[in-house]
């Protein structure tokens, strides 16, 4: 298995986040239209999933199927407080068409003109794989890059959710800031 550090090929120019970098803030509308971001109060200190769609793969689980993966592991992601956000390039009506078709307990977001997807480093349209996820922990660091979703790489998924929980974004500080 790769390590955590060696998933990084998702990425398709050197503006890449890397493994624990922060991501950009960013605000994207919903299924219903209202924005969502990951910095909102129901949010912000909880292990976060972003699922990216990219292109379209021969022979890889679809979108759908990646997404319709974790949602049968809901509990598990439950269990370990984890958040998933689903980002795509469609309009706000068929991500919602997705998410009924799908039954997701998480919302799909609208990116239409993939600033996300760019600010991400990402590009959706020449990146060779059906799903990019991102896990990210309660600061919003980078802690894992995954080739794939729900379907195709859940051990990684598992793996990173690890990483992000071991990183305690609201314990002690290991020692005594610097004195001015």
């Amino acid at each position: 298995m790769e390590s955590l550090q060696q998933q990084t090929s998702a990425f398709a120019h050197a503006d890449r986040l890397e493994i624990g970098d922060r991501i950009p803030a960013f605000a994207l509308a919903g299924s219903d239209g209202s924005p969502v971001t990951p910095i909102s109060n129901d949010l912000s200190g909880r292990p976060l999933l972003l699922v990216f769609e990219c292109s379209l793969v021969p022979g890889a689980p679809s979108f759908a199927d990646e997404l319709a993966a974790l949602r049968e592991r809901s509990s598990e992601l439950k269990d370990r407080d984890a958040v998933v956000l689903a980002i795509t390039r469609h309009s706000s009506g068929e991500n919602k068409t997705l998410e009924r078709a799908q039954a997701l307990p998480f919302p799909v977001l609208s990116d239409p003109d993939a600033k996300v997807y760019g600010a991400c480093g990402l590009d959706p349209q020449s990146i060779g794989r059906a799903t990019v996820t991102l896990a990210l922990d309660g600061n919003l660091r980078v802690v894992g890059v995954i080739d794939g979703g729900g379907a195709s790489r859940w051990p990684a998924i598992a793996e990173a959710l690890v990483a992000a929980a071991g990183q305690d974004s609201n314990g002690p500080l290991a020692g005594h800031p610097p004195v001015l």
